[in-house]
Parts: structure tokens; C-alpha cells; sequence
């Protein structure tokens, strides 16, 4: 898996950036981190000080953050080989062996919404992390639209963040659509970061997609109980989906799996995510 976690560099930001490093370090995912913003690129525009220096402070933070000794971010301890440097003459050299996994430091300078879609198209990643202030509205203090852009138009999974909101339950909706792996364990390894429970709401419409939904959700319930996650199940009505959530209450983090074909994107318009991620005063994952 590959995670970019694009940040700005206000306090939001690095608290995405540590949530990030729990969970590259327990997916041993690819990372790359994207400080956006700033002037227009020109070729002949060099790298200011300031920014060398805040590029170096977000790969610290990330590393400070990631858990133990041993992961996979870390550079391995120096090995030796025996080279022939000439003819008949051999030298123990001193040989440093490269990280287990990719970890990435990067500049864009530009809208950011925009370049944040962009490392994500050429690069395919996976799955895009940002985060937003506590409370409302969810948007970035220098941008205000580039959330609502990435949660929009992103190709991939977009985390949004919010800061210092614990994580100690995740609702998770879905409706009869295939669900990856990859997305599976994503929730998996939020769940064991936070000792979150999760409540799995399949979201339904006729008798028939509520009876594929209902051993669906079975299903992945099981896959949840055999990893000792607590997990509760229940359906929902999907034109009741905004009045149950506003009766409920958001918790910690709702992640809602959106696909082509999602029954979301037949009964909402095509703006709902971003209008729900903008008012929303918990972190909000989209699956794709």
C-alpha cells in the first residue's frame, strides 16, 4: 500500500502526520509526505532555507511518531562485503542497508488541492491523509477548499483527520458493493491503534440488496470478531442515512466505502462526501 499524507504545516497537520506514521508502520506501507502550498513552481525558483528546514522537521516528526525500535522507516545497521578494489586486492567495506519500506519527503508548490491530487495520480497511491482543525468547519486555515477538492475528486481513499479527536469507536457504512481488502484492513489496524469498537451499518434499499447486505455484513463481521475487534451489525435505510446519523451522533471516525456504483452516490448528490466531511466534527474516512 501506498499513503501520502499531504500537511501544511499548522498544528492539524502534524497531528495527521503522527496518526499517519501509527498507521504506515502497522500496514508497513509506502509513504510519502507532501508539504504543499506557496508560490507558483518555476524552473528557475529555487528551495527557500525555511522550507528545507520544515521538510527535514516533518520527516523528524514522522520518524519520532512511528512505534518501536524496529519499524520498517528505520534505517537498517550497517553490514559489511569483501570488494576486490584491484587485481588481487580485497577491502572490507562498510555497506548501509536501504529501509524496509519507502518513506519520502516532498515540496509542491501550487494550488493544493490540486497538487495533492497530482502526486496522487502519478504516483497511485492508495490512500490520501490530511488533517483538519477540531470542530467545524473541516477545511485547511490557508486553503479552504483543498479538502473538499481531494474528498471529491481524489482516484483513491481519502483519511481526513481531525485534531485531537480520540478514535474510541468507528461506524462503518456500506451497502452490497465489493469491498477490498485493502480496506478492510485499513479499519482493522485503526481499530487495534485506538482499541476502538466498530458498529458496521449496511445501508439498504429492496428486499433483495437487503438480504445480499445483511451476508455481507456477517461476513465481514466475522473477519472483525477472528481478530478479537468488538463489532456490532445493523441495517439502515439509506434515505434515513442523514437523520440517523445526526440522531445518533457522529463518533471518533465514520468511514463510508463510496464506489461507482454505491447506492451513496444514487440517493445523494455528487457533493455529499465533501458536505459531509466539511461539517463533520469527527475524522471521516472515504473507502474507493
Amino acid at each position: 500500500m501506498r499513503i501520502l499524507v499531504a500537511v501544511d504545516g499548522h498544528s492539524y497537520s502534524d497531528y495527521a502526520l503522527r496518526q499517519c506514521a501509527l498507521l504506515a508502520s502497522n500496514t508497513w506501507a509506502d509513504v510519502t509526505i507532501l508539504l504543499v502550498g506557496g508560490r507558483s513552481s518555476t524552473s528557475s525558483m529555487k528551495v527557500a532555507p525555511s522550507e528545507s528546514e520544515a521538510l527535514v522537521r516533518l520527516k523528524t516528526l514522522f520518524l519520532e511518531a512511528c512505534p518501536g525500535e524496529e519499524h520498517p522507516y528505520v534505517a537498517q545497521s550497517p553490514g559489511y562485503e569483501v570488494v576486490e578494489t584491484r587485481e588481487g586486492v580485497y577491502q572490507l567495506m562498510e555497506v548501509l542497508r536501504p529501509r524496509r519500506k519507502e518513506l519520502r519527503v516532498r515540496l509542491r508548490r501550487g494550488s493544493p488541492g490540486e497538487e495533492i491530487l497530482r502526486e496522487a495520480r502519478d504516483e497511485g497511491d492508495d490512500l490520501i491523509i490530511m488533517g483538519c482543525p477540531k470542530g467545524r468547519p473541516c477545511q485547511w486555515k490557508d486553503s479552504r477548499r483543498a479538502v473538499a477538492k481531494v474528498v471529491k475528486e481524489s482516484p483513491c481513499s481519502v483519511f481526513i483527520v481531525k485534531e485531537e479527536r480520540p478514535i474510541q469507536e468507528i461506524l462503518c457504512c456500506l451497502d452490497q458493493n465489493e469491498v477490498s481488502q485493502d480496506s478492510l484492513e485499513i479499519i482493522n489496524q485503526l481499530a487495534n491503534i485506538h482499541s476502538a469498537k466498530l458498529q458496521l451499518v449496511g445501508l439498504t434499499h429492496e428486499r433483495a440488496i437487503r438480504i445480499d447486505v445483511d451476508r455481507r455484513l456477517r461476513m465481514i463481521q466475522q473477519y472483525y470478531i477472528s481478530r478479537e475487534i468488538p463489532v456490532e451489525v445493523r441495517l439502515q435505510e439509506i434515505s434515513e442515512l442523514e437523520t440517523f446519523l445526526s440522531r445518533e451522533g457522529l463518533p471518533g471516525l465514520l468511514a463510508l466505502w463510496i464506489s461507482k456504483r454505491s447506492l451513496l452516490r444514487r440517493f445523494f448528490p455528487e457533493d455529499w462526501a465533501g458536505r459531509l466531511v466539511h461539517s463533520s466534527p469527527s475524522s471521516v474516512l472515504i473507502l474507493r
